[in-house]
Parts: structure tokens; C-alpha cells; sequence
């Protein structure tokens, strides 16, 4: 519980307090008492209309416009000579650091002053109910001075002052010197307000120092939710953290909303990064996991490589921090479809884990779990399965059979044999249904890891054509996740999406779109337009319109998913690739032939370089380009790419699987279309059918 105020401070830094009523008003109480309720909840938009009387004039407020002058001066400027020349009946109230003037208008400039010593020792000693004695009145007026009476200085300060007392902040005040790259020009008494900030931030602890470092990435304003799912976090305990820094004055909370200070993010954002120490590479490491969560790969892995240069200079090539190091950098390099890389860091990390460690180590698992996920994205199944085996046989030793990590071990397991096509999805789904044994007990049903397993049962028994039994389990997780999460959660929209999957195998069309938008609109609201997810969703719901015959509405998603692709992952990543063949599979709809195979010839341009390309996807796109050169008549094309496609269903699928069956067909129709070797054409045919 937070301790309670025994008396209002002389200045507050934040107020919404207005007048209740203006004693002249006549009549609109209630109207005036509902401005003001929704000026309280910080409604960012009052727009007040109806009959006259209301008002002839407009003040419009632009507050804190430091960044905005600094960056596009002359257009902002340009933005408020526009404003004023609309009308005579408006008038602007700016608040910046530096002046600023236009010319075609009266400008007056009121310079704030910083407080008097008087309200500067009052803010310090805010809190207490005994006045100071004489030797701390003395303390008191010496540190306002050294805050150059800056409230927000004088804050900082104060929080300093109850947890120690007032003679050892300013003993520290005066001992504690400014780090040159910490010195932030044109900001009054910055001196003062940086040695506070670094006075409250050496009171934090590991997690706290983590969250505010990497809390600058963030918008303005964000709320406890957010953080939590960026950086990873419980979110009991990130509310608690984000309260912590709330209270030492580093935050500001209002309504549920979180803000930082311009000046703690000055402090993280000049931090001296030419320097060589492991708090530098830590504070880089932090950054770079928040943009990586965020999506932002390859700002992620420039902050990560600088990590580990410093890392491998004070701490050496074979210390487990600098594992670590590599290992972060291999998590955002498969991200970002750079899988080859991605494999030589990890094993780098495995290396000195292994050596360092041990090989029965937890962080050793780690390891083997990342170059497990490495190669399974790179189709290497057999190699990823038996790394996920060695992590789940050092999880069942030192963590135990009912362990959270050890039900992810078998969870793992469960999406490897699930690639590896339809004769392994029955042991995919006993290794999902261990998962979701171990989550129950340990976790209990409602956890959002149990309705993860519900989420993969689902999937596995969707690739067996159990629609209905897999749409149950989907919607076991989907109310987990709504109930406990929330129904604006990153996880809460990919059920909605995976929801809308089935429904569209099901040929259950509108319903599935239904439940694709709503994944789209929670994406956009947490992720911004420019994630990878949000272009997954643009895909699905590009596809659901193309089964549903809307060409166009269809190709203007496929190309949003494109757009988002190309410039989050880059134009060789394999998602980026399965863009330009959906496009492809539109235009083919739309009978615009040459078109559609420039865009499969450039999916499987990308396709081949990436390492195990021989995998069911390739042969889809094999196939998509032979049925474009059929229909174009181009029948000896045709059939080469028919021919590829057939060599990798019957290697990964078997020459029982349906989609084998397929290209068998689809080989004898171009034979029979060529009016040569028919029979040959037909005795294909004829051999699955046997």
C-alpha cells in the first residue's frame, strides 16, 4: 500500500485541478462538471457544440514543443502562422525551453522563473510533519541551489532526501560529478537535474535499472500492459517495478498511464556509448531485446553487436556473458530469416556454455533449445529434434518432470515433428498433450502458457483435417487468453487468427474474416503498422478474399503484406518470398498470367537460397508456377517445374499424400495437353489411384 500524503506540497509539477464553477456562471453546471470529469481522465479530444453562447474565442495549448522546434522548426512555425491567420478569434499558449517568435504576429514571451527558496525548501521537505532544524534548513537551501530550484530537480531530490537523509544527499550532491556526455545544452540548471536523475538511479535495483533503461524506446505515454508484453515480464511484477520508479519521481503516472520526462530519456539516449564498460553493454543489451520484441530487428542487432564487442574485450571470448551476448544476436538474426548466421552465433554460445558450464547446465538447455528452433526453421528436422531431445533431457534432470520448462521442451518437440508432415502429426499431438498434462498441474488451467498447448493441440489436429475437434481447443485458448489477458492482447489476436484459419479451411468465409479483422486491430494498436505480425494478418485476410472471389480487395492486402515485409524483414527473407507468390496466386485469379508468374518466379528466386529449400512450401511454389506456364501453353516449362514439384512432396509428404497426388495429376494434364507419352500420362495417374 503507498503511504499517504499528510500535506499538499506549494507546487505541483502536474495539475488538472480547475476551478469547480465560476461564481458568474449562470446555468450549465452539469455541462461544466462533465468538461471537467472528462478533463480529469485526460480525454485528449473535448470538442463542445450546439447553440451559441458557449464561446467566441479559442485558446489552443501546445505544450513541451522542445523536440518539434528542434527537429522541423520552420515547418511548425509555418503550422502556427496557418492557425492564426484562420480566424482573429484564436489565440495560442506555447510552452518551450527556448523562445521562438513570428514574425507576422504579436508574440509576448513570459519567462517562467524557477521557484523562490522558500516553496524550493518546502517541495524538499514535502512529507513531513516536523520542521527541519536550523543545520537542515541550511542543508535544504544549499541543495535547491545546486537543483537551480527546478521542481523537477527538487523532486528528484526529495525522494532522495526520505530514504536517506538531508545531510547525505548533499554530502553525495557535492561529491557526485556529471558525466560529460550527460551534459544536455540549452536546459536550465541540467547540471543539477542530471546528478539528481543519476542520484535516483543508483537506488535501483538490476530489474528496476532494466525497465527504466529500457523504457525510452517507448511512445509519450504507455500503460503497464504494454511494458510487460516488450519487455517480457510478469505483469504483477512490472506494475510493481513501473510503481517503484513512480514513486522515486523517474515516472510519472496519471490514470493508469505512464509517462517519462524529457530528460530521463536525454539520459539514456546520450549515454556514452564510446566508452568500454560492462554497464554500457548491459544498458545495450536491454535496448536491443526491447526492439527486438518490438520488432525492430536490425536496430536490435546494431545495439547487440556493440554489446558484444565490449563484452569479448573486458570479459573475454569464453565468459558466459558473452554467450549470452551471441545468443541474443542469433535470436534476432532468425527473426530476421538470417538462419545460417543465426546458427553459427548459437553454436557459438553452445560452445562456451558447454565448456564453461557444463553440459547438464540450465543455460546450456537454452542452447540446445535456440539451435533446435534454428534448425527447424531452416528445415533441418531431424538435427532440430535432436537438439530440442538433449534440452528436454537436461530439463527433466535439474528442473523435473512437472516443470514449466520442461513442458516448453515437449511443446517444442511437438512443433518439430508437426513440420515434419502427416505420418508424424499423431506423435506431435502425444508430445503437445504431455505439454498441456504438465502446464495444468503447474501452472492450472487458466495460465496463458496452458492456453498456448490448446493453441498447438489445435493447430496439429487442424493439419489432420479435424476441424472441428481442433476449433474446440482453439477456442478453449482464445477464452483463457480473453479471460486472462485481456481482449486487446497480442497473444488474445493471434487465437482471433488461427480462429479464422480453420473457419477458412471449413469454406466458413465471412466468419473467418470476422475473426482475421479483429486480429488485425488489435495488432495495429499495440504493434503499429510496420510489424511482422501485422503483415501476417494482412496475408491471411488477403487469402480468406481470394477464396471468397473479392480479386481486388484481395490484392490490395497481399501488397500491404508485401510493403510490411520488404522493409521489416528485408526482400530475402521466406515470408517476404511467400508474398510475392500470393500475389501471384491473385493474379492468376484475375487472369493476368504474365504478371502472376514474374511475381513465382521471384518467390522461388528467394526459395532456392535459402538453406533447405527442399520443403513442402518450395513445391507449392513449384507448383503455382507449372499451372501459369500450362496455362500460357507453355507446356515443356510447365512440366520441368511440375517434375520439381512432385520430387519434393514424394521426399517430405510420401507418394501417398494427397498434395502427391496432385502433381501426379497435374503432370499427366500437361502430358496429355502436350499430345505426347498419354499413357504415361495416364499410368501416373493410375499408380496412386492403386
Amino acid at each position: 500500500m503507498r503511504g499517504t500524503i499528510l500535506h499538499k506540497a506549494p507546487c505541483e509539477l502536474i495539475s488538472t485541478n480547475l476551478p469547480n464553477r465560476n461564481p458568474e456562471l449562470k446555468g450549465r453546471v452539469d455541462l461544466v462538471q462533465k468538461i471537467l470529469q472528462h478533463v480529469e481522465n485526460d480525454t485528449k479530444l473535448i470538442l463542445l457544440t450546439g447553440m451559441g453562447g458557449i464561446a467566441t474565442d479559442t485558446l489552443l495549448i501546445l505544450d513541451n514543443n522542445d523536440s518539434i522546434l528542434s527537429s522541423r522548426q520552420q515547418e511548425f512555425l509555418q503550422l502556427l502562422e496557418e492557425v492564426l491567420n484562420s480566424s482573429k478569434h484564436i489565440t495560442l499558449l506555447c510552452t518551450s525551453r527556448e523562445s521562438f517568435s513570428l514574425l507576422s504576429q504579436t508574440t509576448v514571451t513570459i519567462d517562467i522563473p524557477p521557484l523562490d527558496k522558500t516553496s524550493s525548501r518546502e517541495v524538499l521537505w514535502e512529507g513531513y510533519t516536523i520542521s527541519p532544524t536550523d543545520s537542515e534548513t541550511e542543508a535544504l537551501g544549499e541543495i535547491s541551489e545546486r537543483c537551480g530550484h527546478n521542481p523537477l530537480a527538487l523532486k528528484l531530490a526529495a525522494t532522495q532526501i526520505k530514504l536517506k537523509t538531508v545531510h547525505k544527499v548533499l554530502e553525495k550532491m557535492k561529491r557526485t560529478k556529471v558525466l560529460p556526455s550527460l551534459q544536455l545544452p540549452n536546459i536550465p540548471a541540467s547540471q543539477g537535474m542530471l546528478t539528481c536523475l543519476e542520484m535516483s538511479y543508483e537506488t535501483l535495483n538490476d530489474t528496476e535499472k532494466r525497465v527504466f533503461r529500457g523504457l525510452h524506446i517507448f511512445p509519450v505515454a504507455f500503460n503497464s500492459e504494454e511494458v510487460s508484453e516488450i519487455l517480457e515480464m510478469d505483469e504483477d511484477e512490472c506494475e510493481s517495478v513501473l510503481d517503484s520508479l513512480s514513486n522515486k519521481s523517474l515516472l510519472n503516472l496519471v490514470q493508469n498511464t505512464y509517462d517519462l520526462h524529457p530528460l530521463s530519456i536525454e539520459r539514456e539516449l546520450n549515454i556514452n556509448f564510446e566508452g568500454q564498460t560492462i554497464e554500457e553493454a548491459d544498458i545495450r543489451n536491454d535496448i536491443g531485446c526491447v526492439l527486438r520484441n518490438m520488432g525492430k530487428y536490425k536496430e536490435a542487432l546494431g545495439y547487440h553487436k556493440k554489446s558484444l564487442e565490449v563484452k569479448e574485450e573486458v570479459l573475454g571470448l569464453k565468459h558466459p556473458d558473452t554467450a549470452t551476448s551471441n545468443n541474443n544476436i542469433g535470436i534476432v538474426l532468425q527473426a530476421m530469416g538470417e538462419y545460417k548466421q543465426a546458427y553459427d552465433y548459437h553454436k557459438k554460445c553452445l560452445e562456451v556454455r558447454e565448456e564453461v558450464l557444463g553440459l547438464k547446465h540450465p543455460d546450456t538447455a537454452i542452447s540446445y533449445n535456440n539451435i533446435g528452433a534454428v534448425l527447424g526453421a531452416m528445415v533441418e528436422y531431424k538435427e532440430a529434434l535432436y537438439y530440442h531431445k538433449k534440452c528436454l533431457e537436461v530439463n527433466k534432470e535439474f528442473l523435473g518432470l512437472n516443470h514449466p520448462d520442461t513442458a516448453t521442451s515437449y511443446s517444442n518437440i511437438g512443433i518439430v515433428l508437426g513440420n515434419m508432415g502427416m505420418y508424424m502429426y499423431k506423435e506431435a499431438l502425444d508430445y503437445h498433450k504431455k505439454c498441456l498434462e504438465v502446464r495444468e498441474e503447474s501452472l492450472g488451467p487458466k495460465h496463458p502458457e496452458t492456453a498456448k498447448s490448446h493453441y498447438n493441440i489445435g493447430e496439429i489436429l487442424q493439419h489432420m483435417g479435424e476441424y472441428k475437434e481442433a476449433l474446440d481447443y482453439l477456442k478453449n485458448c482464445l477464452q483463457v487468453e480473453e479471460e486472462v489477458l485481456g481482449l486487446k492482447h497480442p497473444d488474445t489476436a493471434k487465437s482471433y487468427r488461427s480462429i479464422g484459419g480453420i473457419l477458412q479451411d471449413m469454406g466458413e468465409y465471412k466468419e473467418a474474416l470476422d475473426y482475421l479483422k479483429k486480429c488485425l486491430q488489435i495488432e495495429k494498436e499495440f504493434l503499429g503498422l510496420k510489424h511482422p505480425d501485422i503483415a501476417t494478418s494482412y496475408n491471411n485476410i488477403g487469402n480468406v478474399l481470394r477464396r471468397m472471389g473479392r480479386y481486388k480487395e484481395a490484392l490490395d492486402y497481399h501488397r500491404k503484406c508485401l510493403e510490411v515485409r520488404e522493409e521489416v524483414l528485408g526482400p530475402k527473407h521466406p515470408h517476404t518470398a511467400a508474398s510475392y507468390d500470393n500475389i501471384g496466386c491473385v493474379l492468376e485469379a484475375m487472369g493476368k498470367y504474365k504478371e502472376a508468374l514474374d511475381c513465382h518466379k521471384k518467390c522461388l528466386e528467394v526459395k532456392e537460397e535459402v538453406p533447405g529449400s527442399k520443403h513442402p512450401d518450395i513445391a507449392n511454389s513449384y507448383n503455382n508456377t507449372g499451372y501459369i506456364l500450362q496455362v500460357m501453353c507453355r507446356f515443356k516449362e510447365a512440366l520441368d517445374y511440375h517434375k520439381k514439384c512432385l520430387e519434393v512432396r514424394e521426399e517430405f509428404l510420401g507418394s501417398k499424400h494427397p498434395d502427391t497426388a496432385k502433381s501426379y495429376n497435374n503432370i499427366g494434364g500437361v502430358l496429355q495437353e502436350m499430345g505426347l507419352k498419354l499413357e504415361e500420362g495416364v499410368n501416373r495417374i493410375a499408380l496412386f489411384a492403386r
